[in-house]
């Protein structure tokens, strides 16, 4: 029902240049998040890079865990659970 269409593989930090999200197996380049500068010098865009670098690397699981949850949850009268489920499918439909 659903497929992923990016890059395949556990996508990692690269451990030589923080914030290079590579595939772990292949080394492919999958982003780069350290290319974000601010005017201010406190550093705090780095901070921020890293943490879309960690969140890039989490994309992969968390598409997994919603289609699983999507799958999950079935067809329900329930509509909490319908609205939900609608949720979650707009949000795996926008990764994939």
């Amino acid at each position: 029902m659903f497929e992923f269409k990016g890059t395949k593989g556990k996508w990692i930090n690269h451990p030589l240049t923080q914030g290079n999200i590579i595939e772990k197996n292949s080394g492919r380049l999958i982003a780069n998040c350290m290319s974000y500068q601010t005017n201010t010098d406190n550093g705090e865009h780095i901070n921020e890079n890293l943490a879309n670098a960690r969140l890039i690397c989490a994309a992969p699981k968390m598409l997994k865990t919603l289609i699983a949850l999507y799958m999950g949850i079935g067809v329900c009268n329930n509509t909490l659970v319908k609205n939900m489920r609608q949720l979650v499918k707009e949000a795996i439909n926008e990764a994939i």
